[in-house]
């Protein structure tokens, strides 16, 4: 089974990421960082996403998605998240399912936000 992380680095993704390592061989983790991405398999932007680019395919037709990448969660109450991450990561997962995925999970904590703003 072939799976595609993304968010690897984070609270959630970081310890799937782990768990899966230990049981499944095809794994690829996307980094929305280019530094963080250079000893990973894939980077992607979900801010200069190419319309036309087949992402699906990109990711070598993943089996499974689980999606727990966010942008620029130490800025918690920026519109930001609405008006520009929510979006970007829609067209992302639209693009995927268009193009053939059948399993995605889409999961995150908002653990971070204690540690910036205090427990919510």
């Amino acid at each position: 089974m072939k799976i595609l992380i993304t968010g690897a680095t984070g609270f959630i993704g970081n310890a799937i990421f782990t768990e899966f390592l230990n049981n499944y061989d095809d794994i690829t983790v996307v980094k929305t960082t280019r530094e963080k991405a250079e000893k990973t398999l894939k980077f992607l932007d979900l801010n200069t996403l190419d319309k036309d680019t087949n992402y699906y395919n990109y990711f070598d037709m993943p089996d499974i998605v689980i999606h727990c990448a966010w942008d620029n969660v130490k800025k918690v109450e920026d519109i930001e998240h609405l008006e520009v991450n929510l979006i970007n990561h829609m067209n992302f997962l639209k693009n995927m399912i268009e193009n053939g995925l059948k399993n995605l999970v889409i999961c995150g904590s908002g653990f971070e936000y204690g540690d910036l703003c205090g427990e919510m």
